[in-house]
């Protein structure tokens, strides 16, 4: 009799498994998943466009296909389309994903790996080499277009000046239009290597009409002073951007074409002898405080450079012979101010001067030369020589002696501290007062029994956790049971977002109980993550995530799923269950 009853449950096991393996692999052939590549062998100098296909149940039309990382390729654009059809009185969905890559170095790669819902891709295999393009050239990226309806996004750039001399400021303006509400956009400064850069304010957000359209464009500006003559290159700038749009979501990288300046050297005629590359307009003022002082005082000396230019790249003054004072500085300090789209602003020197004995000295003048852009000629602005009259004053010398009599009494007092003593009537006295005495005991007992009491209700406080979680843990699965119970009841009352929200619950609950963490914050992807770090095997977490996926789309889309047969739901998730325990 034993061995009858332990056949059929044995039996039923077989058919439980069976159809479990016979839902599961139905689920598997409602998921189709694919990816194609436009060429199997490129240069790197070749873009590869990616597909991917999706195509499964309307009710996963929400999530997306996961490509895996491919680091040897740049994405510098995509874009995501999704279609509802009906395909044997069902209603399916197609996700179209496209990628624009750009090999970063060579080799023979794999593109294109990717999963959906329960569906793997492998991917495709592309070889990359060196060499001139294999493929049909293209532009640079700098129009993309949304497929099936006329909104467009793109960008200019452009230099106010294409032949500067070395150290002109040259306004280099990068310009991004667009239709498109709520776009998302990036934006990343080209690289400008042999030039000093500053960034300047830009328009934001602005509204204009294009051929009778009303479209939005910004504008990034920086302001480049070049440090050499010749051909210097500013790089290609970069705006990355996001937009959605009903089932259509487009991201992308738009790349500025790189511009080529032709850098002037500054002419040799009347170049002066004192000038150390300033370009631009300027002039120059001192300050000198205080003019009449005591010997040995100090003189404070502010020199200010005033103009627009490279004021940044200027580094040190003509200065006048010191040599009569002790000298400490200068210390410089800078204030550049980016007013409309002209670098300008202030640099000032302070030094400190000392003069070291009476008599009448004079701070000649500091002196700048520079070049002049705007009439091709070299200027030098100076300030005027200001006179010091300086009396003997009462200040010490130094290295002078101290006068006996002062070192007499300073012998004095320290013989008299050397001796001095305790009068121990005193200090008998003051010990005996009782309030002294708990006063001090006070203060050390006090802190020491604060110590221990916080110490004492901090074990506690662990003990009650720990105890906490182990109780958790030990009754997770009589919960996990009794919310499966309540599902089963749910489903006899037709109360299916009830009976999806109980599951949701069950598995949850059932895994914060056993991992002791709080999941009520946590979207599916994370969960995923975080299942797998407690030990989980990937086809185990993804099981979880598909199912906590189909319970949310469920509970909270404003149609319902007929497709799901909710007994299958509750033979999964007491699986899931069973597989969790073991790893617990």
């Amino acid at each position: 009799m034993r061995l009858g009853e332990r056949g059929k449950i044995c039996g039923s096991f077989l058919v439980l498994i069976c159809v479990m393996s016979s839902v599961l692999s139905a689920q598997d052939q409602e998921n189709t998943l694919s990816s194609t590549i436009s060429a199997s062998r490129i240069s790197l100098h070749d873009r590869l466009v990616l597909t991917v296909t999706a195509t499964g149940p309307s009710r996963f039309k929400e999530y997306y296909p996961r490509l895996f990382p491919t680091p040897e390729f740049s994405t510098i654009w995509a874009y995501t389309t999704v279609q509802l059809h009906s395909q044997n009185k069902n209603l399916q969905c197609t996700i179209v994903q496209t990628y624009q890559l750009i090999p970063l170095k060579t080799g023979t790669f794999t593109v294109g790996k990717t999963n959906w819902v329960r569906s793997f891709n492998e991917g495709n295999s592309v070889e990359v080499v060196d060499g001139p393009p294999l493929l049909k050239p293209d532009k640079l990226q700098t129009n993309h277009t949304f497929p099936g309806d006329d909104r467009y996004i793109f960008v200019t750039s452009s230099v106010n000046k294409k032949d500067p001399y070395v150290g002109e400021q040259v306004l280099f303006e990068l310009t991004h239009f667009d239709n498109i509400y709520n776009t998302d956009t990036n934006y990343t400064a080209p690289p400008v290597a042999g030039f000093w850069s500053v960034e300047m304010p830009g328009v934001m957000e602005k509204s204009i009409r294009i051929k009778g359209e009303q479209c939005w464009f910004n504008v990034y500006r920086i302001a480049l002073f070049p440090a050499t003559s010749g051909d210097l290159v500013i790089g290609s700038a970069n705006l990355t951007y996001s937009s959605v749009k009903g089932l259509i979501t487009q991201w992308g990288q738009l790349i500025s074409e790189p511009i080529v300046l032709h850098i002037r050297p500054l002419p040799e005629n009347d170049r002066p002898s004192s000038f150390a590359g300033a370009v631009g307009k300027f002039s120059i003022t001192a300050s000198v405080q205080p003019t009449e002082l005591d010997a040995d005082n100090e003189v404070t000396v502010t020199v200010t450079l005033t103009g627009q230019g490279n004021l940044g790249l200027v580094s040190s003054l003509t200065e006048p012979d010191l040599s009569a004072f002790r000298t400490y500085g200068p210390h410089v300090s800078e204030d550049i101010t980016k007013n409309g789209l002209t670098v300008g602003g202030t640099k000032t020197w302070n030094y400190s001067l000392v003069p070291p004995k009476e008599g009448s000295y004079t701070v000649g003048s500091f002196a700048l030369s520079y070049f002049n852009p705007r009439d091709k000629c070299y200027h030098t602005v100076s300030t005027k020589p200001v006179t010091l009259t300086v009396s003997p004053g009462t200040a010490v010398k130094e290295h002078s002696v101290i006068p006996q009599d002062i070192q007499e009494d300073i012998a004095h007092i320290a013989s008299d501290i050397r001796y001095i003593k305790p009068d121990k009537s005193v200090l008998e006295n003051s010990g005996k007062n009782p309030r002294t005495f708990h006063f001090i005991f006070l203060l050390y007992i006090v802190p020491c029994a604060v110590f221990f009491i916080s110490y004492g209700a901090k074990r506690r406080h662990d003990r009650i956790i720990s105890d906490r979680s182990m109780q958790r843990k030990r009754t997770a699965l009589k919960r996990a049971t009794k919310r499966l119970d309540d599902a089963s009841h749910l489903i006899g009352q037709n109360d299916m977002k009830g009976f999806y929200r109980t599951i949701h619950e069950t598995i949850t609950g059932y895994i914060e109980d056993i991992f002791t963490i709080d999941t009520v914050m946590t979207v599916p992807a994370e969960l995923e993550d975080i299942i797998i770090r407690h030990g989980a095997a990937p086809e185990l977490a993804e099981r979880i995530r598909t199912i906590i996926e189909i319970c949310d789309f469920n509970v909270f889309s404003s149609s319902f799923d007929n497709s799901v047969n909710p007994e299958n739901v509750i033979r999964d998730t007491v699986q899931i269950i069973s597989m969790l325990k073991n790893i617990h």
